[in-house]
């Protein structure tokens, strides 16, 4: 069985923050055809805020 920490080490590793995973997410289901978050959107800008977030807004 996957974990969220399994996700984490191998998808994010490098990343310098790593993003949220529900702990209600289909890991199983999520591995057969992946999609991880763009690094580009999990580095900390020079305010503080990702720019992921930044997008969302």
């Amino acid at each position: 069985m996957t974990t969220i920490s399994d996700i984490l080490e191998k998808f994010y590793a490098d990343y310098e923050v790593k993003p949220y995973i529900s702990l209600e997410r289909d890991l199983e289901a999520w591995l057969l055809d992946p999609k991880p978050v763009s690094k580009r959107n999990m580095e900390l800008l020079q305010d503080g805020l990702l720019a992921g977030d930044i997008i969302l807004l």
